[in-house]
């Protein structure tokens, strides 16, 4: 089985989940729609007061000296969260980037040591680093690069990767500036998990076109 998927059949994989993917890019660039959508973004709050006093120019983006100060407690918190998702199911996630202008990587960066699970799956799969669709993981592949695609937008400094599958009828967002969202255009049943967790670290915001204020469910 391949284990990529170029962006026309990523397209196709999200209609099958009733996703409208053009309808789901205008919703979190703000503009109108015509689904619903409800999303909410959660975020590390001391990330947050990093992120508003330092840029990382992108030609250092690769330097890692500067990190947030809890950049691994916010990788595996989010690591920690999307496997409850999962659930021990062997399902396939799609990761996959909001746009298709990006290469998923570059010959320049095989020295670094933090994308190197993601370079050999390139390379086991002979995928060249200029490709910009989507990868298929399997669950225990999935949990292998998962922490390693929770830093990529961040540490890149570029734009969000979407991770969704067949089963679920959400998209899960991991952005740039290191947080985690959650985007549905219908029942949001996945809030009831963010709601059970310990989050006193984290800012819960929701998206401000949501359909639902979902705010009394995720706060307490």
């Amino acid at each position: 089985m391949k284990r990529y998927i170029e962006n026309k059949e990523s397209n196709k994989y999200l209609e099958l989940m009733n996703f409208k993917y053009k309808d789901y890019l205008k919703f979190i660039n703000n503009k109108e729609t015509n689904l619903k959508w409800t999303g909410v973004s959660i975020q590390n709050k001391i990330v947050n007061q990093y992120n508003m006093n330092l840029k990382i120019p992108l030609d250092k983006a690769f330097s890692f000296e500067k990190q947030p100060p809890s950049l691994e407690d916010t990788i595996m918190f989010f690591f920690k969260l999307i496997c409850e998702i999962n659930d021990n199911r062997n399902i396939d996630w799609v990761v996959k980037f909001d746009n298709n202008k990006y290469d998923w990587l570059s010959s320049k960066w095989e020295g670094k040591k933090k994308f190197r699970k993601l370079f050999n799956f390139f390379i086991t799969e002979e995928l060249p680093y200029s490709f910009k669709g989507g990868i298929i993981l399997n669950y225990n592949l999935f949990l292998e690069l998962l922490p390693e695609l929770i830093c990529y937008p961040y540490l890149l400094n570029r734009g969000s990767l979407n991770v969704f599958n067949k089963e679920d009828s959400f998209i899960i967002r991991i952005t740039n500036h290191l947080s985690l969202d959650f985007i549905s255009n219908k029942d949001s049943v996945f809030l009831k998990l963010i709601d059970k967790l310990n989050l006193k670290d984290y800012d819960i915001i929701q998206y401000n076109n949501s359909s639902v204020d979902v705010s009394k469910m995720v706060m307490k």
